[in-house]
This record gives structure tokens, C-alpha cells and sequence, in this order.
């Protein structure tokens, strides 16, 4: 059954926020590795071709070069700020989606308006869990961005309570930038989600009927198995990623402005001050595929996430059904 049209199952509001918690948990559980590596490569300024003194060159070399370095710790550096981050932002985006499209899709939609209810809907639902999870994706982008050597923070709380102190405006820092990009994503992301789900609900391979765990005919659907829900998640993943990558990057490098002290020991800094000035510079600087430093991990992030999030939100639902 796609998201956003359970109604008729009658489930309780507070499902819809606990589910979306338990699937943001785990998520950033799995794939924080994949947040660490993304964001140094977005960070960094120089080539990736070895010849041109790039610290990070490549997914493999990064891994062992952070181990080497800073311990397999650091491949979870920022998890505390990171999980508070997913979970918030997963109990949000979740409980936003599904009851707006079920205020918006009342009646008898269509196709068109289910697809366009999906894409304002996963916007809707993006845009308010960034607003309210924001300062938590600033202090993780910052304790993944500082060195061992040139520590600024000593933790989440330490972060947390000298940026109050100094200037509490850099909690959002980069909130444009960022909501310019979730919301399209968002939309994305849920629309793409959900046509997938009608398709595969025609295989039996990748959905069943929920008859043999719900024997009310008036509610009997077909439900994605674990492998169709990981197959959708996963491509909606991807399109929404590549959707609004230079978007992504920019965000983080706003993210870490005035934040050089801690970042010498990755090179050079990049200076920018708004969304615009920020993709230029980066093109101007570092070419047309400077805007897309970190795709790679950044790509394999989104699809193992997507596949992830909506996978766990899915089967945890349908448990607390």
C-alpha cells in the first residue's frame, strides 16, 4: 500500500510519529559512515587527483586514511547530534506526509492527484521536519568537519552550548539553501516512491496480500514485501539525490563558515556567503565537477538510506497496525 493513503486503515496519529522515529534510528545507525565520507568530500577544496595534493582521493582511501588517523570511531563522528537529527526528522516528515495527503486526497483521487498529492505532500513534510531538526544537522556537519588535531568541540552538548554562547543564528545556518534542496527531494523522493509501490504491487515476487495478517476484506491491500520496499526506497533514493546534489554540497560548505581554525588540517578553506555565491565560486574554483565532490558516497548514502528508511517506517507501521 503507498504511503499517505492508510486511511481507510483508521491508524492512530501517534504510530505515524513513533514509526518514523524507529526508521530514522536505525537508518543513521547503518549509514552515518556514509554521512562522514560525504561530507569530506564536500568539504574539500583541492582535486581528488593525487598529483594535486587532495587529502581525500577516493572512497577506499578515505576510509583508510580516517581509520588510520582518527580511529573507526571517526567513521561515526557526529552520531549523537546525527541521531538526534534522524529521529526527529523521521517522526516529522513521516506523520507530515501521511495525514496532509490524507486531508488533500479525501474523496476519490485520481491518478494525477495522487501524484501530485505525493510530490506537495513529501514537500510539505520535508520542509517542516528540516525547520524543526535544523540545529541538529549543524552541530553533526561541524563535529564531522573538525580534525583530531584542531578540535574545536568536545561533543554534542560542548558544541551545542558554545554556539549558543557565541551566536546562536549559526543553529541555522544554511537553512535556505537547505530547504531549497529537501523540499524538491522530499517531493521527489515520496512521489517516486509511491509509483513504484503501485507497480510492484502487481508482482507477487515483490508485495503479497495482507489478507493473512488482516482478514477484514474492507481493508485487505497489497503490501510491499522487505525486498520491494528496499528496491523502491533505494531508486527513489538515487533520482531524488542526483535531483538536487550541487544544492547538497553548498549547504555544507555554508555549514562551516567561520569554522577555518578547525578544518586546517584538511587543506584549504573555502570562503562563501550566500546559496549563489557559494555555487559559483565552486564552479569558477573547481570546475563543473566540483559540484558534485562526494556523489559517490553521496549516492550510495541515499540509496542504502532510502531503502533503509522506508523499509524500517514500512514494516515497523505495519507492526504497530
Amino acid at each position: 500500500m503507498p504511503l499517505g493513503h492508510n486511511d481507510v486503515l483508521n491508524i492512530a496519529s501517534y504510530k505515524y510519529v513513533l514509526a518514523g522515529g524507529i526508521s530514522g534510528g536505525i537508518t543513521r545507525a547503518v549509514c552515518q559512515p556514509f554521512d562522514v565520507l560525504k561530507i569530506r568530500f564536500q568539504l574539500q577544496v583541492e582535486s581528488f587527483d593525487p598529483q594535486l595534493g587532495g587529502k581525500y582521493r577516493g572512497l577506499f582511501q578515505a576510509v583508510t586514511t580516517i581509520v588510520k588517523e582518527e580511529g573507526v570511531r571517526a567513521l561515526w563522528k557526529g552520531h549523537v547530534p546525527a541521531q538526534s537529527l534522524s529521529i526527529t526528522y523521521g517522526c516529522v516528515q513521516f506523520a507530515t506526509f501521511e495525514l496532509m495527503s490524507q486531508y488533500i486526497s479525501a474523496g476519490t483521487p485520481t491518478i494525477l492527484t495522487l501524484v501530485s498529492s505525493d510530490f506537495l505532500c513529501g514537500i510539505l513534510g520535508s520542509t517542516i521536519a528540516t525547520v524543526v531538526s535544523f540545529p541538529f544537522d549543524v552541530i553533526r556537519t561541524r563535529l564531522v568537519a573538525q580534525g583530531n588535531q584542531s578540535k574545536m568541540y568536545s561533543g554534542t552538548l560542548n558544541a551545542f552550548y558554545l554556539i549558543c554562547r557565541d551566536k546562536p543564528t549559526i543553529l541555522f545556518r544554511g537553512l535556505t539553501p537547505t530547504l531549497l534542496q529537501v523540499a524538491p527531494q522530499g517531493g521527489i523522493q515520496f512521489t517516486v516512491y509511491n509509483i513504484l509501490s503501485h507497480l510492484f504491487s502487481l508482482s507477487d515476487y515483490l508485495s503479497s496480500s495482507s489478507a493473512a495478517s488482516n482478514p477484514d476484506p474492507q481493508t485487505e491491500r497489497r503490501v510491499l514485501s522487505p525486498l520491494g520496499s528496499l528496491m523502491a526506497g533505494s531508486v527513489a533514493g538515487l533520482t531524488s539525490k542526483v535531483a538536487i546534489y550541487p544544492l547538497d554540497l553548498a549547504k555544507k560548505r555554508i555549514q562551516v563558515q567561520g569554522f577555518d581554525d578547525a578544518r586546517r588540517d584538511f587543506g584549504k578553506t573555502f570562503q562563501c556567503r550566500t546559496l549563489l555565491d557559494c555555487l559559483w565560486k565552486t564552479y569558477r574554483q573547481e570546475s563543473l565537477r566540483g559540484l558534485y565532490k562526494g556523489l559517490s558516497p553521496s549516492l550510495l548514502k541515499a540509496g542504502v538510506t532510502s531503502a533503509c528508511h522506508f523499509t524500517a517506517y514500512e514494516h515497523t507501521l505495519r507492526l504497530l497496525s
